[in-house]
């Protein structure tokens, strides 16, 4: 069940808070520095999981079912592969393909770890 706003006889949704806090008020109640952070249908968590026609995600990995995939990441370029992208040519910043899929001369980029020269 969805939270409530927090703010005395308020009986609309709460979706306000801090960045990774639970939402504490409605949007006519929020404080200045609160910004919308959108939640699960269950209140809880962040979503990531929708169905694959879904603009927006909706549910959690604990309210999703079979049916739904993580839409809040980007995919791998490759025609209705859903995987994570990491391979890109020398240079970029950005994964475009998973490794099943990169091109020839494509690296592994994503890693933000150390690095050596």
């Amino acid at each position: 069940m969805p939270k409530l706003c927090e703010f005395e006889n308020c009986r609309k949704q709460a979706s306000y808070s801090y960045f990774f806090q639970k939402p504490e008020r409605c949007k006519d109640h929020k404080e200045d520095r609160k910004k919308q952070y959108s939640i699960c249908r269950c209140g809880n968590t962040r979503p990531i999981y929708g169905l694959p026609t879904d603009k927006r995600p909706s549910y959690c990995i604990k309210c999703k079912n079979d049916k739904m995939i993580n839409i809040s990441t980007k995919k791998c370029l490759e025609n209705k592969c859903i995987k994570q992208p990491s391979f890109n040519f020398k240079g970029k910043k950005i994964g475009l393909y998973c490794k099943n899929h990169a091109k020839e001369n494509m690296i592994y980029i994503t890693y933000n770890g150390c690095r050596e020269n």
